[in-house]
């Protein structure tokens, strides 16, 4: 095992292997790859942001399905306003993470499903399949970086 911080003096605890570009820790075959713990949370990061892009996407789904909707400009300005303000008190109910009544377990992945599934339908009503399967890639490719 190599050892020994900047200048040969042993590094303070809880810093082995900041700046171990080289460093073995104990039962490791070898150094880690350069960057990978900081290309990792940059991933993270970056899907989180997914994520939230994705939620707002549920909105604007919903209030362009709403819009697209027919008859008089005064219906489809209810139903522009009203789809997303259910959305907005689902959400904030049960799924925000400072929610009133948070679910977990089978219960979230089923609000989940419905909640995602409810902006992947009103966006392949209105704007056609394709654009649902894109919103659905999207949230997929979430979900899955969220889980490794």
């Amino acid at each position: 095992m190599i050892q020994g911080g900047r200048y040969g003096h042993p590094e303070p605890p809880g810093q082995a292997g900041v700046r171990g570009v080289g460093r073995i820790e104990p039962g490791r075959t070898g150094p880690d790859p350069v960057g990978a713990t900081v290309i990792w949370h940059a991933v993270k990061d970056a899907n989180a942001a997914l994520a939230f892009l994705v939620e707002l996407a549920v909105y604007a789904a919903a209030g362009y399905w709403g819009f697209t909707r027919g008859g008089g400009l005064p219906k489809r300005l209810l139903l522009a306003v009203g789809a997303p303000a259910l959305l907005i008190v689902v959400w904030a109910l049960f799924g925000a993470p400072s929610a009133t009544h948070p679910v977990h377990g089978a219960a979230r992945a089923l609000l989940e499903l419905c909640w995602f599934g409810s902006g992947a339908a009103a966006l392949g009503i209105s704007r056609g399949p394709r654009a649902a399967l894109w919103f659905i890639a999207a949230y997929l490719l979430g979900t899955v970086i969220q889980f490794i």
